[in-house]
């Protein structure tokens, strides 16, 4: 937090004096965007929007998407998206808001755009070969995990194990090691154990990044209710309940709810069951 004051009091200062560094206050609202997307927006929002070039407007257009969809405003992340897009943005950025693009259109179960965006994706990534690593990266990662959400697990494993043997930062091998598990529990769970999940949880949270610490939380509760152990996913999500709630990010804190209302109706818990399945139904409009 000290840390952020500082940087909008230069924000300020610079602004007084006619010297913005944009690049550099971009790169910090980028670097926060899962780790601290409130203190990400506040530098968003320090940013006179009239004075970046086109290809800053471009990555803040990016990030702001971002922020729409964590909280709770999946329509307006798509449409800003799709508006960056028509405006012919730089490579980078064009792959960056066909990543977003596809996430968005996942959870709102637009499988048809989804698919097709998928394919946008992977043809631009065929014709760059000079775009960041890091991008590239996250750009196939979402390939990735589209594979294992559509139900191709097979096709999926293959392009994880692709990924992890080339993957660049620690934050990719997060990601991919935890879809990798969700591959494995969609197809063969008696191949995996819980070690795998307290392994992946290690070294995720080594990036402090409460999204992806809580992505891992609900592999493993869905991994729990797949080898039919209900008991254990509660405990593993009422545990970190409140600390998913600080996170802000509608969609993964409606995948709890999802899960805890499984979990239930598992234990034959109906009242509980339809507590929580209530709760998915009453902010439905803040993740879909």
């Amino acid at each position: 937090m000290f840390k952020l004051l500082v940087l909008l009091l230069y924000v300020f200062a610079s602004a007084a004096y006619g010297g913005v560094d944009y690049d550099h206050i971009l790169k910090q609202a980028d670097n926060l965007k899962t780790s601290a997307p409130k203190q990400s927006n506040e530098l968003l929002e320090s940013i006179d929007k009239t004075q970046l070039s086109k290809a800053q407007k471009g990555l803040y257009d990016v990030i702001m998407a971002n922020h729409f969809f964590t909280f709770g405003k999946p329509k307006k992340a798509k449409k800003l998206t799709l508006q960056l897009l028509q405006e012919a943005p730089e490579i980078s950025v064009k792959i960056r808001a066909l990543t977003q693009l596809i996430t968005f259109y996942m959870t709102m179960n637009d499988w048809p755009n989804a698919i097709q965006t998928t394919k946008s994706l992977q043809q631009e990534l065929s014709l760059d070969t000079q775009l960041d690593p890091t991008i590239r990266e996250l750009a196939e990662f979402k390939i990735f995990d589209f594979y294992n959400q559509i139900g191709e697990y097979q096709h999926a494993k293959k392009l994880g194990l692709e990924l992890m043997s080339k993957a660049v930062t620690t934050k990719g091998r997060c990601v991919i090691e935890t879809n990798l598990l969700y591959s494995h529990m969609e197809t063969t769970p008696e191949q995996i154990s819980p070690d795998d999940f307290y392994r992946a949880q290690s070294l995720c949270q080594t990036i402090k990044d409460p999204i992806l610490d809580n992505l891992v939380y609900a592999y493993f509760a869905k991994y729990y209710l797949i080898i039919k152990q209900p008991s254990e996913a509660l405990e593993v999500l009422n545990k970190n309940l409140d600390y998913v709630k600080t996170t802000g990010y509608q969609a993964l804190i409606a995948s709890f709810y999802d899960l805890m209302a499984t979990a239930y109706l598992a234990k034959k818990d109906y009242l509980q069951a339809e507590k929580y399945a209530q709760i998915i139904l009453d902010t439905k409009s803040q993740h879909q």
